[in-house]
């Protein structure tokens, strides 16, 4: 969604059980935008509650996500009254407001931040937040409960912990936390918190535009996919599908993660309403690396889409090469996935050093066949933090990659 002047692009005014997900919000920032060129990207209101954020990507403004309005006294009753949930959601490149709360109670999770020129999250007239395993890059103020004081009113409440603070992100400025203050009367949900070290990767992959599976009045899929896989196809990657049924399909739009977002590398025609199996394939000629990760956008006649699964393709290699990919995720803890590809059938060794030299993994030994992608995962349970080396080698050729155990 572009920017909308001069309102906000979304604005949650005096409601209830809203959800709001997988959305992209942007407008822009540089030469000649001011804090009040453009108003919010996502405000939030007038006591609204149990709103949840979820897997949204906003980037690029100034006034990213206000929860309560004024500072008005009139408004403290109805805006003590606010519950919102943020979680999974990627902020990036913007300047304030990310979010900025008055009043109500915030639950922050799973976040990511990123290159954010004022300040993350700012908890004013008494709101309380809780954040929890987000991570906050190249942010100059993360948290603050003191930036915003109001003559006759507390400052607000942060309750923060297990996020990770990197690049030249700043010192948090926290002068009471209220931790007290969440139970199960203010959280009153279950919830499983992804490992901090994933966030960027998972957030950074699945975060934006897209939509739950649609199903039809009784409850069928419009399209039935029934499988999808990617192989190497010389210096290309081919992909292919099957359908085993479609309704009102009108095809599908093939995308590819690159330059840290979901691209558009082309279109193929569905074939409408169809009862038969349908085969599709589309390829990539433009690979440009050695592994891409693809999906399908199946998009119905009636505007309505939704996404396959995700396949991994990798481009053939020379007879000489065989390729350690980096780690994922990276860092990790306790436990990570390593992957290799060979170009012709030989055998191999993958093996953990720490930092000093000594083995303290071997994950594979063994002969591995052509041009098949080997992933191999490694636990650091027992390992103390600290980088490590993951190892390939076939005897006269040796691949290395550093690793990072944080605990």
């Amino acid at each position: 969604m572009k920017y909308f002047y001069p309102n906000d692009a979304l604005s949650i005014d005096e409601c209830e059980n809203v959800w709001i997900d997988h959305n992209e919000l942007y407008s822009k920032i540089g030469a000649g935008i001011g804090v009040d060129t453009y108003d919010g990207l996502l405000d939030i209101k007038n006591g609204s509650r149990y709103v949840t954020v979820s897997w949204n990507y906003l980037h690029h403004h100034m006034k990213c996500s206000l929860i309560g309005h004024t500072d008005n006294t009139g408004q403290q009753t109805i805006d003590s009254q606010m519950r919102i949930t943020y979680h999974h959601n990627l902020f990036s490149n913007t300047d304030g407001r990310n979010p900025s709360i008055r009043y109500g109670a915030i639950h922050m999770f799973n976040n990511f931040f990123e290159d954010i020129t004022d300040y993350g999250i700012a908890a004013r007239d008494g709101a309380h937040a809780k954040i929890e395993n987000s991570v906050y890059h190249n942010v100059l103020l993360p948290m603050s409960t003191d930036k915003f004081p109001v003559s006759g009113l507390p400052n607000g409440y942060i309750c923060e912990s297990g996020n990770i603070f990197s690049g030249t992100s700043g010192a948090n400025v926290i002068s009471q936390t209220g931790c007290d203050f969440w139970d199960a009367a203010t959280l009153p949900y279950s919830y499983t918190l992804d490992p901090v070290e994933t966030v960027g990767s998972i957030v950074k992959l699945v975060a934006g535009i897209g939509i739950i599976t649609s199903v039809g009045e009784n409850g069928e899929l419009p399209v039935e996919i029934t499988s999808f896989t990617a192989s190497s196809n010389g210096k290309n990657i081919e992909l292919q599908w099957h359908t085993a049924t479609e309704t009102n399909n009108a095809g599908f739009e093939v995308q590819k993660y690159f330059n840290d977002r979901w691209e558009k590398i082309g279109f193929v025609e569905g074939a409408g309403t169809s009862n038969s199996e349908h085969h599709y394939s589309y390829n990539d000629t433009n690979p440009a690396s050695l592994s891409y990760v693809y999906r399908l956008k199946q998009i119905d006649r009636n505007g309505k889409f939704t996404y396959s699964s995700i396949v991994e393709g990798v481009t053939s290699l020379s007879d000489q090469d065989f390729v350690l990919l980096q780690n994922y995720p990276n860092p990790f803890n306790p436990s990570t996935m390593i992957q290799f590809v060979v170009a012709k059938k030989q055998s191999v060794t993958l093996t953990v050093y720490n930092a000093i030299g000594q083995k303290v993994a071997s994950l594979f030994s063994n002969v591995a066949e052509a041009g098949k992608i080997y992933s191999v995962k490694f636990n650091g349970q027992t390992f103390p933090s600290g980088m490590y080396f993951s190892v390939l080698e076939n005897g006269t050729k040796r691949s290395v990659k550093k690793i990072l155990l944080m605990k």
